[in-house]
């Protein structure tokens, strides 16, 4: 799998020959706010060069959301602090998230999939950004925003919206917002595993009402994934699941893609294909080679590059011989 954010036709004219060249068989392209005549033009184009093809969409976190951030303010996620994610952003500026348990935004959320999966020359649609914001950043990343994220701190915790304290206080008696240490308490923590679980349940059956497949980029382990951005994904019945292994980011070697792909396969129901996500600005061309191998010894169906365009002219060459 080839993830790309890139719409323009030319491009994709040298694009595709380098793609199908170093044995890449499917392509995930990312849909933005362009004319979505555009869009279907590269869709065929793809899909007449015989790839596979699924539609790349930031869920929580959609990019360029403008119309959204002006007429539902009231849908984005709040923090432990009681501060909007769309007024204060943690982080970086575009970190403005959508909550899974306000109604409307969910509604919304499973209309633009179900929209999506109508698409005949579509074969699938991949989901990204299907979590909360990251609580604590991978250990790799808190240097450079000069962090220390040795707990769950305040200004980075989700949700904590009237809607998502009225379903907590609901199931359980509780004000999530009133307890000493939210991390602590295994119901809140499962709460929001299941908020975002059950809005992939909800995406996954209009998707699969139209015979399309269900795939998503998720963090690289199911630990690190609960802990860091409260995704259980080894309970969401992908068809298809793609963990960023960006082994740096946790400073750990290149080596670690083989341990991460047997931790994530071995937790995954066996109706899961699991594709190694592979993040190119961290892989030498020298190095494709073992990249690639440690993901087929950990019984990987195969890779995933994030982010397929910038893949250089020799890291083309040390993938295609690699995949040989």
């Amino acid at each position: 799998m080839y993830p790309s954010r890139e719409f323009s036709e030319n491009d994709w004219n040298s694009q595709l020959i380098s793609i199908q060249d170093a044995g890449i068989d499917g392509i995930l392209l990312l849909k933005r706010s362009e004319d979505p005549k555009d869009f279907e033009t590269i869709c065929r184009k793809i899909k007449e060069s015989g790839f596979e093809l699924h539609v790349w969409i930031p869920v929580n976190n959609p990019h360029g959301a403008d119309s959204l951030e002006v007429a539902h303010p009231d849908w984005y996620q709040v923090s432990r602090e009681g501060k909007s994610c769309l007024t204060d952003p943690p982080y970086i500026p575009s970190y403005k998230w959508l909550c899974p348990n306000n109604p409307d935004a969910r509604k919304y959320l499973i209309s633009v999939m179900d929209e999506l999966a109508a698409l005949e020359y579509l074969d699938g649609v991949h989901l990204d950004y299907i979590r909360f914001p990251d609580v604590i950043l991978p250990v790799g990343i808190q240097p450079k925003y000069k962090l220390t994220q040795d707990k769950e701190y305040a200004e980075f915790d989700f949700c904590y919206c009237e809607h998502c304290r009225e379903k907590f206080q609901e199931e359980t008696g509780l004000d999530p917002i009133d307890l000493d240490d939210p991390a602590s308490n295994e119901a809140w923590v499962q709460f929001r595993y299941s908020s975002i679980t059950s809005l992939v349940h909800d995406i996954k059956e209009k998707v699969h009402n139209h015979k399309k497949k269900l795939s998503a980029a998720v963090f690289p382990t199911p630990e690190l994934a609960k802990k860091l951005v409260r995704q259980d994904w080894t309970n969401w019945g992908l068809d298809e699941v793609m963990p960023m292994i960006y082994h740096q980011y946790y400073f750990e070697p290149l080596s670690w893609i083989e341990t991460a792909t047997s931790e994530g396969i071995n937790a995954l129901p066996a109706t899961s294909e699991y594709f190694s996500g592979l993040f190119i600005n961290e892989i030498k061309p020298k190095d494709f080679a073992d990249a690639v191998n440690y993901a087929k010894t950990a019984g990987a169906d195969g890779i995933c590059l994030f982010n397929g365009n910038g893949m250089s002219k020799k890291q083309w060459k040390a993938l295609k011989k690699a995949l040989d």
